[in-house]
């Protein structure tokens, strides 16, 4: 409590000294006691909490946690050229929210937990042949293949209106997704990506300095790219001159835009920059829609892998130069560039890839089925509380607190 006393003082005693004594105004008063009563809450929320253990065989994220706590876990790298199969629960009764990816994330039961990261060898497999109709991410793949498609863009008057399968019943993750993932069954499949005639107000975008000019609908996702920075100049950001588009990344040189319900205009803003350039050489992909490029130091650079034919993407590795990249299993990423030359490569492989439902998750008999949850928007195991608007309003969330550190009180 004195902890607290002393934390507080300082923000909510604004307050005027006359004759020696503090004199703390009504509205400051009231402002006190909310303050006070919130961190009395946020206090008894993170320091009352019967912890358990949570164990991870091969792989990071043990600790002591809350039950509900999020957790990221990622398995280590399989040796011997095995491959990652998928979560094994051993003990507890976690809820994992994808089995199969090697970095997945954990909500925590009231109990301790363990669970194992599992390799083993690819199977050889008797490929299928995917058709993707008017869209791209045809080839052959094995039984159990996560495949990326992506639609050709819609011609005129007519707009994306979902994928439709036409043979093999395959599983995609998203039949409304212009771009998409699908999962290979055992036999032959056919895909086609449908462009229905659209009867809605097309609006125009304007991009300066830019492409992706054009006339589209509200709620259309637009692909839009600088033109490439002159002289010592550099791209520095979009802004946004008319209409309030929503951009996904406005640092970004290539990027997409959400056409909002009126017409709308953007600029691509260069800055002169007295950084000296290195170079990026992209193996088997590319950066702000091209192979290679020279960049300075901070840059943000958007990946994008090209896996060859037949071939399937696994994750993104730094050859040389110690260039910082974000989400190294994402096929589409970001880089940050370091103050040195740098290559980068997607790497590819042709292995099959062993299937799920050859990969079952063995439960002990005394604990209940294997649960999966879809991850929250913020995974981790810490969560950002809710400050409430008034004394009465109730508090959406508290942090958690890792068993080598103290709670806080840090607003």
């Amino acid at each position: 409590m004195l902890k607290l006393f002393l934390l507080l003082t300082p923000v909510v005693l604004a307050a005027s000294k006359s004759e020696n004594q503090i004199r703390i105004s009504p509205e400051e008063s009231k402002a006190t006691q909310e303050d006070f009563n919130f961190w009395a809450r946020e206090l008894q929320s993170s320091t009352i909490c019967n912890r358990k253990t949570l164990a991870v065989v091969y792989g990071t994220g043990d600790g002591n946690y809350c039950a509900g706590d999020e957790i990221s876990i990622v398995s280590h790298k399989c040796k011997g050229g095995k491959k990652f199969s998928g979560w094994t629960l051993v003990s507890g009764n976690p809820a994992i929210s994808n089995v199969f990816s090697s970095k997945s994330t954990l909500i925590m039961p009231d109990s301790d937990a363990a669970v194992e990261a599992t390799c083993a060898k690819p199977l050889k497999c008797k490929k299928m042949n995917l058709s993707v109709d008017d869209g791209t991410g045809g080839g052959k793949y094995c039984p159990g293949d996560e495949v990326s498609i992506k639609s050709k863009r819609c011609k005129g008057r007519t707009r994306f209106s979902g994928w439709e399968s036409i043979k093999g019943n395959p599983i995609l993750s998203d039949t409304l997704a212009p771009s998409t993932t699908l999962i290979m069954p055992d036999i032959n499949a056919r895909v086609k990506s449908v462009c229905k005639k659209s009867d809605c107000t097309e609006y125009t975008l304007v991009v300066d300095d830019g492409s992706g000019d054009g006339k589209y609908c509200a709620g259309d996702e637009v692909s839009i790219k600088s033109k490439k920075c002159t002289g010592k100049r550099v791209f520095s950001y979009w802004e946004s001159v008319k209409g309030d588009p929503d951009l996904r990344n406005t640092i970004t040189s290539s990027t997409i835009l959400v056409m909002p319900d009126r017409n709308a205009k953007v600029k691509s803003v260069c800055e002169r920059s007295e950084c000296t350039e290195r170079t990026l050489v992209i193996i088997n992909g590319s950066g702000n829609g091209e192979k290679d490029g020279e960049y300075c130091l901070g840059s943000n650079v958007s990946l994008v892998e090209d896996c060859p034919s037949g071939s399937t993407f696994v994750e993104w590795t730094v050859v040389s130069g110690g260039a910082v990249i974000e989400e190294k299993d994402k096929s589409s990423t970001v880089l940050i560039m370091p103050d040195q030359n740098s290559r980068v490569e997607a790497t590819c492989t042709t292995t099959p890839v062993t299937p799920p439902s050859s990969q079952p998750v063995r439960t002990p008999p005394s604990s209940q089925p294997l649960r999966t949850r879809r991850p929250t928007r913020n995974p981790g195991a810490t969560r950002r509380p809710v400050r409430p608007n008034n004394g009465g309003a109730r508090i959406s969330g508290f942090p958690s607190v890792s068993p080598s550190e103290n709670p806080s009180l840090t607003r």
